[in-house]
């Protein structure tokens, strides 16, 4: 229950386009890969329909993390905090 409440507030921060909430989201995404992946490990998970499907799960995390290290993103949650409407460009690589 409480992690499902944290998941809310850091959902809630992230659609308010608020930078603690996209940290926080990108710590608890970076444990859930690296909780789960020993996991499988000791267990002695056999190829089959469940690792696949735990396979998936820790790809959507990594692409959930990489998605919030984008520059243009990052753009948006800091020109939120410093109090302009607009993205400034960061990168010029993009």
């Amino acid at each position: 229950m409480v992690i499902g409440l944290v998941w809310f507030a850091v959902g809630w921060g992230l659609l308010r386009l608020r930078d603690w909430a996209r940290w926080t989201a990108q710590i608890m995404l970076a444990i859930g890969v690296a909780w789960t992946l020993p996991t499988m490990h000791i267990i002695h998970m056999h190829f089959g329909w469940r690792m696949i499907a735990v396979f998936g799960q820790v790809l959507v995390r990594v692409l959930a993390i990489s998605y919030l290290f984008a520059p243009k993103v990052m753009d948006a949650f800091l020109s939120r905090r410093s109090g302009h409407g607009e993205v400034s460009p960061s990168s010029p690589y993009r």
